[in-house]
């Protein structure tokens, strides 16, 4: 299923520039201990998007896309939808750059840039067939496609595909950029991992592995974090290899999202939010948040889900 969780460029900033692949690491350890505790409490639910399955956070906006076409801008300040911008295909990711909010169309094969504050479109560029995810580095904007094994590079100041890079194979996570690097969920191949990309080379100088499908990657407390249908695996970026797997978080794990004390993860399978505490490496706490959670956001001191069968958008107080 496709995510799209938000991503913390100070905590991103804490990992530190990644090492080539070690094949030959020590034993994983797995993390299976039961969820105790309060996750935190509900405080508001909103309707976005039909079949909410992205979202990005610009500092004051969610903007949520949802499979039925359109993009919902909420205003996290009052809690509520403000505008809902009509795209039409399939909006499938999303992300925001200083130029605007850029949406993929998977059905079209097209970006879309929309002004950040009016929400107006601003430019469509063709990017290939069906790209659903993102990642930004050196004011580069990169697409990625489910169904062949290229990225698009876009300009987004001048609007247009600059480059086209070959992949392993095809690359619908969502991925994150960390030491310089790329780091990208193999979610349709069979490699079960990561892999790291060079933006200047394009090639992949590690490949870590995970479970089956790994979904999503963020990065915090000096470790990647993997969604996968085994549950996460925490990855040491510069070794290059997986330390724990964390289990007890529901059949299937999806957006992920850190906070400064704790990572928090979806499960759609399990309709779950869960917290892991990265001392422990352990699930302490979960909450029945919707159906089908999928990408996770943090504003502020709250945690937000965006859930796909209902539409709606859940606002999550700590506790």
């Amino acid at each position: 299923m496709k995510v799209r969780p938000a991503l913390s460029v100070a905590l991103l900033a804490m990992v530190a520039a990644c090492a080539p692949d070690s094949s030959d690491a020590h034993p994983v350890t797995s993390q299976t201990r039961s969820a105790h505790g309060s996750v935190g409490t509900i405080v508001e639910t909103l309707p976005v998007a039909d079949g909410a399955n992205a979202m990005a956070f610009d500092g004051r906006y969610l903007w949520v896309a949802g499979a039925g076409g359109a993009v919902s801008q909420v205003d996290t300040t009052i809690g509520q939808v403000i505008r809902t911008v009509k795209l039409g295909g399939h909006p499938d990711g999303v992300t925001v750059s200083p130029e605007g909010v850029w949406v993929a169309d998977s059905a079209g094969g097209t970006v879309t840039r929309l002004d950040l504050g009016s929400g107006r479109i601003l430019a469509t560029v063709k990017v290939g067939p069906a790209p659903v995810s993102f990642a930004q580095i050196d004011r580069d904007l990169w697409v990625f496609s489910q169904s062949d094994a290229r990225a698009r590079v876009v300009d987004p100041r001048a609007g247009r595909v600059s480059r086209t890079v070959g992949l392993p194979g095809p690359a619908g996570g969502d991925g994150a950029v960390a030491g310089g690097a790329i780091w990208m969920p193999d979610t349709l191949g069979t490699s079960q991992s990561v892999w790291r990309l060079d933006p200047a080379s394009g090639q992949v100088t590690t490949q870590v592995k995970t479970g089956p499908h790994p979904a999503a990657i963020v990065f915090g407390f000096s470790a990647a974090w993997v969604t996968h249908d085994e549950g996460v695996s925490r990855i040491d970026p510069t070794a290059g290899r997986e330390t724990t797997r964390v289990a007890n978080l529901g059949h299937q794990t999806s957006g992920i999202a850190v906070t400064t004390d704790a990572v928090w993860v979806t499960s759609p399978t399990d309709n779950r939010l869960s917290k892991i505490d990265p001392t422990t490496n352990a699930a302490v706490a979960s909450l029945d948040v919707c159906g089908l959670p999928g990408p996770v956001a943090v504003v502020g001191d709250d945690v937000w889900v965006a859930c796909r069968d209902t539409g709606m958008l859940v606002q999550v107080h700590p506790g």
